[in-house]
């Protein structure tokens, strides 16, 4: 998870393009509806952070970068 302005946002942008990877942008109407959504769903509470990795499912599923099979690993700050 990367913040606009914060402290080595830079770096950590030049570490995921450096190691192949890519980044994504989340809206924080994604994350605010997906925090209410596992709360409804699950009743669990996440992090912000934690719920713009949820949000950001559907994106990678359409760009290619994750398949509907594959396994993923959300760690929850």
């Amino acid at each position: 998870l990367n913040v606009p302005g914060g402290v080595g946002h830079r770096r950590v942008l030049e570490i995921i393009r450096a190691s192949g990877g890519a980044a994504i942008a989340v809206d924080e109407a994604d994350i605010a509806a997906t925090l209410a959504q596992r709360w409804r769903e699950a009743h669990d509470w996440i992090s912000p952070e934690g719920a713009a990795c949820f949000a950001a499912l559907p994106q990678l599923l359409d760009r290619g970068l994750l398949h509907a099979r594959e396994r993923v690993v959300i760690v929850n700050t």
